[in-house]
């Protein structure tokens, strides 16, 4: 019996031995995949300890059901997952590597394979019956790597990866640490060599929701230096919130004129030369003109009005009047007047709306109804987003109500 439990004891101690060792020297950290050449990637970690009741909710919404039991399955056997996406911004889809962490469940995951895909040399490929439900009839290649499983339809892609390991984007890494995400995971995008980056933004994290039939996303710009203290800096009275409405679009800050400080500051240096002409035209330069802006423009979309408050007329009447008018002024479709302190843009002056409270440290408020973006909507279809400024980041929080989810699914189904 002694023996029996010196035996048992050995063998226990050797299993947590192996398990020790596969965790912390085999098994490497996720954020390794994160390869200096990574422009974006999704990011699900902790995936089997996460509630899965809200995305339970938005799969009855849509008609897919029947797969929240097969979801909750397999949930348990899924640790952390990763989708990498490379190249230029607008051809990310093009070249993406999955990376599946399965934590301790490597070995059962490895078993498995041979259901779904077949041995070629160092990689699994898809086998051919399944191609066309699950990868539109591209072949899929699969490999094992210290404890993950990746993903892709490319081999140069997997190669991309695993060649620059050790080689970390540390930007996405910093963005990573962001936001408490939910079982939906969250999108993380590099904006390194980007104008973003010349405007002063790192990257941005978006997140979802879906709660009450309703959708909800919150995407955070962050950034540091003048493109935060644009929106960050606000005026201190709110003048025009009563014509905040359906259509409308309003934005605020302190010093408009900073605006065009950002934007000139990330234009080559022999397109700048037409703000020299303009200053040598009108007398004011561009940031002049925009720092008279009194903190606040507000738009009617659906019209083409705008109101902007100024703090002074006097630069924009001297303008006016250089080009021959006296405080009207019609450039094509545009149709400007300057009538006490504000300049008014459209054949009528902008009514005040149904009104609105702002909160302290918002910069952006828009509540627009799809329809005048793609007649293909319903008048229902309406989308809302506000913009707030924190200390290193601006958030964009969108909402979809049940009538603009629906009207979306009826579409996608067609």
């Amino acid at each position: 019996m002694k023996r029996l439990k010196i035996l048992l004891l050995s063998l226990l101690t050797c299993i947590l031995i192996l398990l020790a060792g596969y965790k912390y020297i085999y098994h490497i950290p996720g954020k390794n995949f994160l390869v200096k050449n990574t422009r974006a990637v999704y990011v699900n970690e902790n995936f089997n300890r996460k509630s899965i009741k809200p995305l339970e909710e938005l799969l009855v919404k849509i008609g897919e059901e029947s797969q929240i039991e097969d979801l909750k399955k397999e949930k348990k056997y899924i640790k952390n997952i990763y989708i990498l996406y490379f190249g230029r911004m607008e051809l990310l889809n093009e070249h993406r590597v999955g990376v599946l962490d399965p934590g301790l469940f490597y070995p059962l995951f490895k078993s498995r394979l041979g259901k779904y895909f077949e041995k070629s040399g160092d990689y699994y490929i898809l086998k051919e019956k399944y191609r066309e439900k699950y990868s539109s009839g591209k072949e899929v290649f699969l490999k094992g790597y210290r404890g993950y499983f990746l993903v892709s339809d490319s081999k140069s892609d997997f190669e991309g990866v695993l060649s620059n390991i050790g080689e970390t984007n540390e930007n996405l890494i910093a963005l990573k640490k962001r936001n408490k995400d939910n079982i939906f995971g969250k999108l993380l995008i590099d904006f390194s060599g980007t104008r973003g980056e010349l405007w002063g933004l790192k990257g941005s994290v978006l997140t979802g929701n879906y709660e009450s039939e309703k959708l909800s996303m919150d995407n955070k710009l962050v950034g540091e230096g003048d493109i935060i203290e644009l929106f960050k800096n606000q005026p201190e009275e709110r003048k025009m919130g009563k014509y905040l409405g359906e259509n409308r679009i309003y934005i605020s800050s302190s010093d408009f004129g900073k605006a065009a400080e950002i934007f000139t500051a990330s234009i080559p240096k022999e397109q700048k030369v037409i703000f020299d002409i303009w200053e040598s035209f009108s007398g004011a330069s561009v940031e002049e003109f925009l720092g008279d802006i009194d903190g606040e423009i507000v738009g009617d979309i659906e019209k083409n009005q705008w109101i902007i408050p100024l703090k002074e007329t006097k630069r924009f009447e001297k303008l006016f009047m250089i080009l021959g008018k006296s405080k009207r002024l019609k450039i094509g479709n545009i149709s400007l007047m300057i009538q006490g302190n504000n300049i008014y843009q459209g054949k009528e002056k902008l009514s005040p709306g149904i009104g609105g409270t702002l909160s302290k440290d918002q910069f952006f408020q828009g509540d627009i109804s799809l329809d005048l973006l793609d007649r293909s909507f319903s008048e229902e279809s309406k989308i809302s987003i506000k913009g707030r400024a924190e200390n290193d980041y601006l958030n964009l929080h969108t909402e979809l109500g049940e009538e603009t989810l629906d009207d979306i699914l009826s579409k996608i189904k067609k």
